[in-house]
C-alpha cells in the first residue's frame, strides 16, 4: 500500500527585525519568524513519517515494541470501524486511556477517520466523567479493562449519547513474561466480561473492510480538550487541525533538526493532557522519533528506561526535573544522554534548571502555554542566549502583548506588569457550545490568558502568576510565584506553594506550605525569606508537610490545596 507523504514545506525567509517585534533578533539562527504548517489534517505528520520510516520503532510499551507500519495498521483498522458505525462526520469519540498503543493507535484513527478526539482523564470521577461525555455528546467511547476507571465509566455512560464502548486489554500489547505477570498481580482488578453494548476494541477491528481515506480541512475541529480555562469553569476547547499543526510545526522549528539516526523521547507525561499531546505524540510523531511509553510516573521505572533506551528528549514539568537532579536514585544513573528538554505546566525555579543542567549536561527550557493554545505560546532557545526568569521568546508567527485587565485594554510599556495577551495561527476556535465564554477570552483574533507577566526589552515574556491567584495585602498585589522563587532557594526546600490566608489586619497574607529535603524549622524558614521580601509580601507563615498535592501531570497543585484549606477553616 502506497501511503500519501507530503514534505513538510520549506520555512518562510525571516521578516525584518522591529522593534514592534524584538524577540527576532534573539531567536537562534535556524527558527524562522513564521512558519507555514501542511496543508489539510493533523494526520499527515503521521502519514509522512510512516512513509519516511516504516519500519523505525514508534512506540515501546512495557518492553515491547511497535514500528511505524504497525501502528498505522492498528489506527487505519480502527478508523475503518469507525466508518463502520455510519456516524456522522466530526462526530465525538471519547478516549479515555493511560499512554498505550492502544490510547496512539485510537487518537490517529479517529482522526483518520474525519471524527474528533475527546480527551477523558481516567483518575476523574464518575460525576466528572459523565459530565464530559454528555457536554461534549460522544458517541463513541474507548477504554481500558482495569478497575476503578472501568466501574466508574459503567456509571458515567448512563444518560450519555454514547452509543457504544470498545475495551482495550491493556496486557495484549505487553511481552508475554510482562504480560502474565500483569495478569497475577492485577487479577483483581482485571475486567473479562463485558457489559452489554460494549466490545473488546480489537475483535470490532477486525469486523470491518479496508479504511476509505476522508479528506480533512484545517478549520475541522480535530480535538475536545477540557479545561479549567481562564475563567476557572471546565469547558472544551476546541483545538483544529490547523491549530495543532501550526504549534506542532512552531514547536519542530523551535527545536532544530532531528538526529540523523533518530530521537528518543520518553512519555512520562499523559497523553490526554495538551501539553503531552503536543510536546511528546505530536512532536515526536513529526520527528519520526521513538517514543517510550510510561502508563503511569514512578521514579525508578523512569531511571531503568533512561539507562536502557537512552533518551535524548524529555518534555517534563519542573518536579520531574526536580526528582531527577536531587533524587539518591537518580544520583546513580548517568543522564548525559539526553540533550535537551522542554519543562511546562508549572514556574521552573531556577535553582532546579541550575542543578538539573550540571546534572546533565542537557539544555531544559522552560515554555509557557495553555490549552486554548493547542498549548505552547513562547519558549526559551534551545541553544544560545536564554533569559534567567523568564519562559522566553513568542514563537514563529506568535505575538504576545501585556495589557491592562480591565478595558480599555491598554498596551502596557516594557517592564509593566499586566495580563498576557496572545495572537498566533494555535489558538482554538473557541470553547465548545459556550459562545459566551469564548467571547470573554477571544478579542479580535487575541486570547485573553489570565496570566500576569510583563516583557522585557529583549521581549521575553516573564510570568508573575496567575489574575486570579492574585493575593491583596492592604490593597497592594503580591505575586505568591516571586515568593515561591525565593523560598526554592533555601538549601533545606524542596517544594512550596505560597497561598493568600484571611488576614484580620490586611486582608490577605501569604503563607507558604513546603516540603524539605533537609533539617529545617517552619520559623526559621519563614524569617530567612522575610529577610529577603519587601514589606508587603512578608510570610505570615510557614506550614511543614510531608507531601505537596499535584495534578496528574505532576505540577505542584495550587488550587487543590487551597480548596483544602477552606475546607478546614
Amino acid at each position: 500500500m502506497t501511503l500519501p507523504r507530503q514534505p513538510l514545506p520549506k520555512p518562510k525567509k525571516p521578516r525584518p527585525r522591529t522593534a514592534r517585534h524584538p524577540w527576532l533578533a534573539h531567536y537562534p539562527a535556524h527558527v524562522p519568524a513564521t512558519v507555514a504548517a501542511p496543508k489539510g489534517g493533523l494526520p499527515q505528520i503521521f502519514l509522512n513519517s510512516v512513509a519516511a520510516y516504516p519500519t523505525r520503532p514508534y512506540l515501546t510499551f512495557l518492553g515491547r515494541t511497535f514500528d511505524y507500519t504497525a501502528i498505522h495498521t492498528r489506527a487505519t483498522a480502527l478508523a475503518a470501524a469507525l466508518q463502520g458505525l455510519r456516524l456522522p462526520p466530526h462526530s465525538r469519540v471519547a478516549l479515555c486511556l493511560p499512554n498505550c498503543p492502544a490510547y496512539v493507535a485510537a487518537f490517529w484513527g479517529t482522526l483518520l477517520a474525519g471524527h474528533v478526539v475527546v480527551n477523558l482523564n481516567p483518575l476523574l470521577t464518575a460525576v466528572e466523567l459523565h459530565h464530559e461525555l454528555v457536554d461534549s455528546g460522544a458517541s463513541v467511547l474507548l477504554t481500558f479493562n482495569l478497575h476503578p476507571t472501568f466501574g466508574k465509566l459503567q456509571e458515567a455512560v448512563r444518560g450519555s449519547a454514547v452509543k457504544q464502548v470498545w475495551v482495550a486489554d491493556l496486557a495484549a500489547d505487553m511481552p508475554d513474561l510482562t504480560a502474565f505477570g500483569f495478569k497475577l498481580l492485577k487479577w483483581r482488578d482485571r475486567v473479562r466480561t463485558l457489559p452489554p453494548g460494549w466490545y473488546w476494541k480489537y475483535e470490532m477491528m477486525g469486523h470491518f473492510a479496508d479504511f476509505k481515506p476522508v479528506p480533512l480541512r484545517g478549520s475541522q475541529p480535530a480535538l475536545l480538550q477540557y479545561t479549567g480555562g481562564t475563567t476557572g469553569t471546565p469547558k472544551a476547547a476546541i483545538l483544529t487541525h490547523a491549530s495543532l499543526l501550526a504549534n506542532t510545526t512552531q514547536v519542530r522549528a523551535w527545536l532544530g533538526a532531528p538526529r540523523p539516526e533518530g530521537e528518543v523521547m520518553v512519555a512520562v507525561l499523559p497523553l490526554f493532557h495538551v501539553f503531552a499531546l503536543t510536546a511528546i505524540l505530536n512532536l515526536g510523531t513529526a520527528i519520526a522519533a521513538h517514543l517510550v511509553l510510561m502508563p503511569q510516573f514512578a521514579l525508578p521505572t523512569l531511571l531503568k528506561i533512561i539507562t536502557r533506551y537512552q533518551p535524548t528528549l524529555l518534555p517534563g514539568v519542573p518536579t520531574l526535573f526536580n526528582a531527577l537532579a536531587t533524587n539518591p536514585k537518580a544520583a546513580k544513573v548517568n543522564l548525559r544522554c539526553l540533550r535537551f528538554c522542554i519543562s511546562g505546566g508549572a514556574p521552573l525555579p531556577q535553582a532546579v534548571k541550575q542543578a538539573f543542567e550540571a546534572k546533565t549536561g542537557a539544555r531544559v527550557a522552560e515554555g509557557y502555554g495553555l490549552t486554548e493554545a493547542s498549548p505552547v505560546l513562547a519558549c526559551n532557545p534551545s541553544i544560545g542566549e536564554a533569559t534567567p526568569g523568564s519562559v522566553g521568546y513568542p514563537l514563529p508567527g506568535t505575538a504576545i502583548q501585556i495589557r491592562s485587565d480591565k478595558p480599555p485594554f491598554a498596551v502596557k510599556k516594557p517592564g509593566e506588569i499586566g495580563e498576557i495577551w496572545a495572537k498566533g495561527p494555535q489558538l482554538m476556535a473557541g470553547y465548545w457550545h459556550n459562545p459566551a465564554a469564548t467571547a470573554q477570552v477571544l478579542r479580535r483574533g487575541w486570547l485573553r490568558t489570565g496570566d500576569l507577566g510583563f516583557v522585557d526589552q529583549s521581549g521575553a515574556l516573564h510570568v508573575v502568576d496567575r489574575l486570579k491567584d492574585m493575593i491583596i495585602v492592604n490593597g497592594y498585589k503580591v505575586y505568591p510565584r516571586q515568593l515561591e522563587e525565593v523560598l526554592a532557594q533555601h538549601p533545606a526546600v524542596a517544594e512550596v506553594i505560597v497561598l493568600g490566608v484571611p488576614h484580620p489586619k490586611t486582608g490577605e497574607a501569604p503563607k507558604a506550605f513546603v516540603t524539605l529535603k533537609g533539617a529545617a524549622q517552619a520559623e526559621e524558614l519563614r524569617r530567612w525569606a522575610n529577610a529577603r521580601l519587601n514589606k508587603l509580601a512578608q510570610l505570615v507563615a510557614v506550614e511543614v508537610r510531608d507531601v505537596l498535592p499535584k495534578t496528574l501531570v505532576g505540577k505542584l497543585s495550587r488550587k487543590e490545596l487551597a480548596a483544602a484549606e477552606r475546607a478546614s477553616g
